[in-house]
């Protein structure tokens, strides 16, 4: 019962107002209110975070970039694709930029840009990112195996 008063208490609007905690939060944490409280509440938890990361850290910064990434998956989720691709296409320019086109992070956001055009019927598309995704997991290894 303590757990669930102390997981009501960071879903509380207040722990979001101040854009400290917001930077502080885990990923973890932000998945678990994810599952424990409705998409669209969450999508709200996550926007507030988000403008906390990008005060604080930065627009371009990894964990304001995976906070953008999540927001996608949550749209997603709301079966709102327009917003979710949105989300995806800021997060895959910004990971690009900065980590590169192989890199692990970058890849799963390319995969979630292919699964969002695969839901909306467009497989040419979603062929498109998944042969990306498996490119740059063959570049991955490649390079492992060189080192």
């Amino acid at each position: 019962m303590e757990k669930l008063r102390a997981l009501e208490k960071l879903c509380s609007p207040e722990f979001f107002d101040d854009p400290s905690l917001l930077v502080a939060v885990s990923r973890r944490i932000l998945e678990v209110l994810e599952l424990a409280m409705p998409a669209e509440e969450a999508r709200k938890v996550y926007e507030r975070c988000l403008a906390g990361r990008e005060k604080v850290l930065g627009e371009d910064h990894g964990k304001t970039l995976a906070t953008v990434n999540n927001l996608g998956i949550v749209s997603d989720k709301l079966k709102d694709y327009e917003k979710a691709l949105e989300y995806y296409e800021r997060a895959l320019k910004e990971r690009e930029k900065i980590l590169g086109k192989a890199h692990p992070d970058t890849l799963r956001t390319v995969m979630n840009i292919g699964i969002v055009y695969a839901m909306n019927g467009d497989l040419q598309s979603a062929a498109e990112n998944f042969r990306k995704v498996v490119e740059g997991n063959v570049a991955q290894l490649d390079a492992q195996s060189v080192n």
